[in-house]
């Protein structure tokens, strides 16, 4: 069938219009990030809590909309993409109603609580014909692209087991 959306290409040739999801620590650090990238265009944010609302609309003002309803949100039609941002319990719902509207969709990792919610991702994904991205992105950052490597060299000997302590998250303010 016909699949909905906005190809990849059209993107290479001009803003992504795009709107954050969830306004706490990550979703604010999206939605700075998104507001100042020359390739992207934040026209919308959403969170269930009016305070969460109140507390960037002194940094957009008007610049975007803002909605507490979800379906509003999403039904926009000059938005084409959404990074969620909510909570973990709301990826499955948030997710799946994005894709119902034809949304390109960044979902803030955990992707989802279990596999079934998982699986209800990719099965609406799949329906909507658009992009999904999990953001692992810390995958692709320096330091732990380097201890990749450290560990493939074995310059550490067999390593079994190890932790790693998150010590570059973003957010707040």
């Amino acid at each position: 069938g016909r699949r909905r959306g906005v190809g990849l290409h059209s993107f290479m040739m001009r803003k992504v219009r795009l709107g954050i999801l969830g306004l706490g620590g990550r979703g604010r650090y999206f939605a700075r990030c998104y507001d100042q990238h020359p390739d992207a265009e934040l026209i919308a944010v959403a969170d269930p809590d009016p305070a969460a609302l109140a507390r960037v609309k002194p940094v957009y003002a008007d610049r975007v909309g803002y909605y507490e309803d979800l379906g509003k949100f999403l039904s926009r039609e000059d938005m084409e993409a959404v990074v969620i941002a909510s909570p973990d319990h709301a990826h499955r719902d948030n997710a799946v109603q994005a894709f119902g509207c034809g949304k390109h969709v960044l979902l803030e990792k955990p992707m989802a609580q279990s596999i079934g919610d998982a699986d209800d991702i990719l099965r609406a994904w799949q329906a909507a014909g658009t992009v999904l991205q999990v953001g692992l992105e810390l995958r692709y950052c320096a330091l732990f692209v380097r201890m990749w490597g450290i560990l493939d060299e074995g310059l550490l000997g067999d390593v079994k087991m190890g932790t790693a302590i998150d010590n570059v998250s973003v957010g707040g303010d």
